[in-house]
């Protein structure tokens, strides 16, 4: 599909080798890490992305996005959830997005997305999307939010073929990305509030250390969630709140 795509046993992190990739000049237009294993996988906020070796997807995508504005850096990660979202879907799993981009199957993490972009002049000069979707894994840590996978949630008795995941991935995240060039990013806006994990049900946030109900009912434009307080509505940008997980 003209994209370079870098394959590797093990790496620290794909999002770090694009990132190299990058600085050595040897990725000029949109490229594909993939990895079998990380050995230094990043989620958000500094969480640690695990996984069996060969068992789960990971991977980053280096793209130059010039054509969105700072304030609008929050379209590449609606894309790529929704990109996501259609890829479980088509695999007979329904998934929802975790404001603002952990990827849920019921209320357990299937997967999720870590964006780093390089700002100049106030653009995009380049974006590392990095993805992780657990495939054929099927124990997990205790971790905080309950994880799954793919062959968990559909019961699959033999695993998945990672390689054909990937080829029907690689496409999806391609034409959402087309679709975001040609300026149709309000087709995404919509499906990304429709696929907003727990909208307009009563959930428990931490805002610092307090705790207090809201109502989830979409995001802004630049990507801060938008929840229906006692107060009145509210708009809370990235690590100024956090969700308190429920059964």
């Amino acid at each position: 599909m003209g994209k370079d795509i870098y394959r590797y046993k093990v790496i620290d992190s794909t999002n770090n080798e694009a990132s190299r990739l990058i600085s050595k000049g040897l990725v000029r237009s949109e490229s594909f890490v993939f990895a079998d294993f990380q050995e230094d996988g990043r989620g958000q906020q500094k969480n640690q992305w695990t996984g069996e070796a060969g068992k789960n997807i990971f991977m980053s995508w280096a793209v130059f996005p010039a054509f969105l504005s700072v304030n609008k850096q929050f379209q590449l990660s609606k894309m790529a959830t929704l990109s996501i979202i259609e890829f479980l879907s088509r695999c007979e799993i329904n998934a929802t997005v975790k404001w603002p981009n952990d990827i849920m199957a019921g209320a357990c993490k299937i997967g999720g997305v870590l964006i780093e972009n390089s700002i100049m002049e106030q653009k995009l000069s380049h974006s590392i999307i990095g993805i992780g979707i657990n495939v054929n894994q099927t124990g997990f840590p205790d971790f905080p939010l309950p994880a799954t996978s793919m062959k968990l949630v559909t019961g699959r008795k033999n695993d998945f073929d990672i390689e054909e995941l990937i080829d029907q991935l690689r496409k999806l995240l391609i034409g959402g990305y087309e679709m975001l060039g040609a300026r149709k990013s309000d087709l995404l806006d919509k499906r990304y509030i429709d696929h907003l994990y727990r909208r307009g049900e009563t959930s428990v946030f931490m805002e610092g250390k307090s705790r207090f109900r809201g109502i989830i009912r979409g995001v802004d434009e630049e990507g801060q969630l938008l929840v229906e307080t006692g107060a009145g509505m509210r708009n809370f940008g990235f690590h100024e709140i956090k969700m308190v997980h429920q059964d």
